[in-house]
């Protein structure tokens, strides 16, 4: 991560934060759509697939997966949360 930087303003200090670069930006959003996923999941499993939480929690994830498809980013399934996600869909088949 790029240094930062600090600016007064007022007598106040203040850090400013150098802009991220795609690819932190990509790594970011995919971190995003993970832990989203993996709430997902879990919450399926706590309230059912049926459940107002579990609708909540899927529009949430659906919106970053959607922008994820627009801006042509792939999910990365190396992610600890995509891992844990997709270890509780294959317990989920094998029951």
């Amino acid at each position: 991560m790029k240094a930062k930087r600090k600016e007064r303003v007022a007598g106040v200090t203040t850090k400013r934060i150098a802009p991220l670069t795609k690819a932190e930006m990509i790594a970011a959003i995919q971190r995003l759509e993970a832990h989203l996923f993996l709430k997902l999941k879990n919450t399926e499993e706590a309230f059912g697939q049926d459940s107002r939480f579990t609708e909540s929690d899927r529009t949430r994830w659906a919106g970053v997966n959607d922008a994820m498809k627009v801006m042509g980013i792939k999910a990365d399934n190396t992610l600890p949360d995509n891992i844990e996600a997709t270890d509780i869909i294959i317990k989920r088949v094998r029951v």
